[in-house]
């Protein structure tokens, strides 16, 4: 009861900094609606940078050729209002492929009051088509916390959370799905895991050999949210094995998931946060055989700080993380960094700061810069180059 009492103080002081009053944007047909903190963004592989905004009844999208400095006219995915759903822990994404498609997930109230929606543009983000649901049961079982990745094939993938099984298992099971042509809006579900941590967003990157990673917050017996890595087998199953053992035992939802980035050469790299037994605050660590040991966890962040919601990029053996600390007052971007594939590390710096409500911080690049992608409520969206390769 004192550990669960503590993690719920730490999710409210970190939240201290947040808002649910939003700054107003005008959507189609005159309505005014609150714009989130939350900002989807994402490089094409030809460098233009993409982004996602959404608002009360809306979803739009823009894009930038200058990296960030200017954006097109918003176009809006969804021609009809909806009544949009948007937090830092459960995001709308997107994603843009070779072809130049750009694809949308996102979440609204729906047949379900968490109901994913899915649209793709072929005409380069000009128009979207008509949003469809994701999973096939989206008329009695919620589904959200998506994921959306287009893999080093050109294959979409979409995970998410969905409750149909939770009558029977009495936990929340992982469902994906996977096409090389999903303008159709077909999505045959399958099954990846059960008894998933169902407050907390999953981490994918894609192995040398292109094939599918997760590192998952789970629910182990006994109410242990540590977590697992799935890989998806050549025979289309996936494998699960335990990767941090902190101990958290906790019969409420962290709202803290992990962070996964797989170098060039095969190293796994992972960062997490928890408030388990044997250890507590954020961690990395990194793994040369594929997932199966992993190095001794390293502490990094000022937990005095609210340390948290950590996000990793590798690039050969340059290694960035970055994360928020609070201070009561301000939220600043913290970040360190390696030059040896994770062995040793740089002092932390100071990357950016707001006084105001402000989205969780993400690593980007373009092939050419690392860029820190951030939005908050004072400063907007803001895109800054902190590494060149």
């Amino acid at each position: 009861m004192k550990r669960f009492r503590y993690s719920l103080l730490l999710f409210i002081l970190a939240c201290s900094g947040c808002s649910i009053a939003p700054p107003a944007q005008k959507s189609p047909g005159g309505r005014s609606a609150p714009v989130s903190e939350v900002v989807a963004a994402a490089f094409a592989p030809n460098g233009r940078l993409w982004r996602l905004t959404p608002t009360a009844e809306y979803i739009y999208v823009d894009f930038s050729d200058d990296r960030g400095a200017t954006f097109s006219k918003p176009v809006a995915v969804n021609s009809k209002p909806q009544r949009i759903k948007a937090q830092p822990e459960d995001r709308p994404a997107l994603a843009v492929d070779r072809n130049g498609r750009v694809f949308v997930i996102y979440f609204a109230d729906g047949p379900q009051p968490w109901t994913t929606y899915f649209s793709v543009s072929t005409d380069g983000g000009n128009q979207f088509s008509r949003p469809v649901t994701v999973s096939d049961h989206a008329d009695t079982a919620k589904h959200y916390q998506d994921l959306l990745a287009v893999g080093p094939d050109g294959r979409i993938y979409i995970f998410w959370h969905d409750e149909r099984d939770k009558a029977a298992t009495g936990e929340v099971s992982l469902y994906y799905t996977m096409s090389s042509q999903p303008t159709g809006g077909q999505f045959p579900n399958h099954k990846a895991i059960e008894s998933v941590c169902d407050c907390c967003r999953t981490a994918l990157d894609f192995d040398p050999s292109g094939a599918p990673v997760l590192l998952k917050r789970m629910v182990y017996p006994g109410s242990i949210r540590d977590h697992g890595l799935l890989t998806l087998t050549a025979a289309g199953s996936w494998t699960s094995r335990r990767v941090t053992d902190d101990d958290w035992r906790i019969d409420a939802c962290p709202e803290h998931g992990p962070s996964l980035s797989i170098a060039d050469d095969g190293r796994y790299h992972i960062a997490w946060f928890t408030q388990g037994s044997r250890r507590q605050g954020l961690f990395y660590a990194h793994s040369d055989d594929g997932g199966n040991h992993f190095s001794q966890p390293m502490s990094f962040g000022d937990i005095k700080a609210l340390a948290g919601h950590a996000s990793v990029l590798s690039l050969s053996r340059r290694v960035l993380l970055v994360w928020k600390e609070f201070d009561g007052k301000k939220t600043r971007i913290r970040m360190i960094q390696s030059s040896d594939g994770g062995d040793s590390w740089t002092s932390p710096r100071t990357l950016a700061e707001s006084a105001s409500a402000s989205d969780h911080p993400f690593l980007l690049d373009d092939g050419e810069t690392v860029f820190l992608s951030w939005n908050s409520k004072d400063h907007g969206y803001r895109l800054l180059p902190i590494l060149q390769q």
